[in-house]
């Protein structure tokens, strides 16, 4: 009796969609780097029958990195203080993988790193000052601000609130996506601090009102959301190659700003939270490998290894049907999020045995009283 207490308690603190949701995610952020930088898309013959499915596919992932702002929203929206030890241990751990894989690739000379100069390892070692890692750079900054966002947020009425989302929803959607696709209002087409404070507007207005639609309603309105976005995107390419002989704004109306990527992306969140799982076998195996959610994307994603290895890697299997394809690619995707962990869980015990996490919270501790 006392479990089953215990046990209702825990699920009603930890939302196991969500956990579900970010490992879901960011396998679709790794499909979404190989089929786009792995050379998938721009190898496969645009009037093939296999480029439909596999555009289709792109289309689902593009909703991924949306999903991680919506998160941040929706988990954070509450929160009137901040611990700033959860963003010094991102820091420490972009700081380990940065010079880990640095250091690995240039002593063993993989991929010929040691011979590229002494520019690349400077990239290597800080990547996020060449323009990489843009989410964790955009993250760290709405970290800093997220109290206030927050009380700016709270203190509007539900109507506002609303009006808000719509009115920039106008602005970074329709505008720069379905009218202009120009970035006429400087949010780097979703690469952008900006876009994911509005991700995380969204993600809080959810939570914080909990807006009702049935389950039939929200499939039937994600399904349609996807179909439009390979839709429009797939004509306006076929279009563009027909009149000028090349593609115009490849991913136009499936990318990150596109509304139907944002509205796709929104009722993955609201199906997703009200998944429940009562086997606790499969939520505690849930809840530990969303955990490392974060440190899949730091190491998959650091510059030596999206520049040298994901570069064109997949791009020998589109002679294959797209059964094959797309096969290949989601085996791939899971055997890098397993490969990431494995590496991670290493770097974990190091800091335990550095006792980092004591530091961590010391620091973290400090900055709470100066910014509380």
């Amino acid at each position: 009796m006392l479990n089953n207490i215990w046990y209702g308690d825990f699920v009603k603190k930890r939302i196991i969609g969500i956990d579900l949701l970010r490992i879901l995610s960011m396998f679709g952020i790794i499909g979404l780097h190989f089929i786009n930088q792995g050379g998938v898309i721009d190898n496969l013959n645009v009037f093939s029958l296999k480029y439909i499915p596999v555009l289709l596919f792109l289309t689902i992932l593009y909703t991924s990195v949306n999903v991680f702002g919506l998160l941040s929203g929706y988990l954070n929206i509450e929160k009137r203080t901040i611990n700033y030890s959860r963003i010094l241990d991102l820091l420490l751990c972009v700081l380990f993988w940065c010079f880990t894989i640095t250091f690995v690739f240039y002593i063993f000379n993989i991929v010929g790193f040691r011979n590229k100069g002494i520019l690349e390892v400077f990239k290597g070692l800080f990547p996020f000052l060449c323009g990489n890692y843009w989410y964790i750079t955009c993250y760290v900054f709405l970290f800093f601000i997220m109290q206030y966002i927050n009380l700016f947020l709270i203190n509007l009425s539900r109507e506002k609130y609303k009006k808000l989302l719509i009115i920039l929803f106008f602005f970074f959607c329709i505008i720069q996506n379905v009218l202009l696709y120009t970035d006429l209002f400087k949010i780097n087409f979703g690469y952008s601090p900006f876009w994911l404070i509005y991700l995380y507007m969204i993600g809080g207005y959810i939570k914080l009102y909990n807006p009702f639609i049935t389950t039939r309603k929200k499939i039937i309105i994600l399904v349609f959301s996807l179909i439009c976005s390979l839709c429009f995107n797939y004509l306006l390419k076929i279009i563009s190659f027909k009149l000028i002989g090349d593609y115009i704004k490849p991913n136009w109306f499936i990318d990150y700003i596109s509304p139907f990527t944002l509205v796709s992306s929104i009722i993955l969140l609201l199906l997703f939270i009200n998944i429940n799982i009562k086997n606790m076998k499969i939520y505690n195996i849930i809840s530990y490998f969303s955990g490392f959610s974060f440190s899949v994307y730091i190491i998959h994603c650091h510059r030596i290894i999206y520049y040298n290895i994901i570069t064109n890697l997949f791009a020998p299997i589109v002679k294959y049907n797209f059964i094959i394809i797309i096969t290949i690619i989601i085996i791939s995707i899971i055997g890098t999020y397993i490969i990431c962990v494995l590496l991670d869980l290493i770097r974990k015990v190091l800091f335990k045995l550095f006792h980092v996490h004591k530091i961590i919270d010391f620091f973290g501790f400090k900055i709470n009283i100066y910014l509380s």
